[in-house]
């Protein structure tokens, strides 16, 4: 997609729809701690729960809402793991993190003109 492209469905806030609830997905630490979990070994429920000293209706709640954003997927003997979607995203969220710990840094200095690819 060129950045003309990008320009004029930025001007569309329909468009963005997809993006938001990604982003509706993604805004909770509970959530975002079972994707990273995930990342680095597919599990069940049950040892989510356990790993993240929480309740397994609260994984189970959430691992629903992951699963329906397209972030996770439910495999054999109840087994989630990312989808490509899912393991893409958490690569991006190191940006962001990286960003937001920085934010001081980056509200005093510029990067200058950075196209968008």
């Amino acid at each position: 997609m060129s950045s003309e492209n990008v320009n004029q469905e930025k001007n569309d806030t329909s468009s963005f729809t997809n993006t938001e609830q990604t982003f509706i997905e993604l805004a909770s630490s509970q959530r975002l701690s079972i994707l990273f979990k995930l990342g680095v070994q597919n599990a069940k429920i049950s040892n989510l729960a356990k790993d993240l000293n929480v309740t397994i209706q609260e994984v189970h709640r959430n691992i629903n809402r992951l699963v329906d954003a397209g972030l996770i997927h439910k495999g054999a003997e109840g087994i989630f793991s990312l989808t490509t979607f899912g393991s893409t995203i958490i690569k991006q969220i190191s940006t962001f993190y990286f960003l937001s710990r920085n934010k001081e840094y980056f509200s005093d200095h510029t990067l200058g003109e950075i196209s968008i690819k």
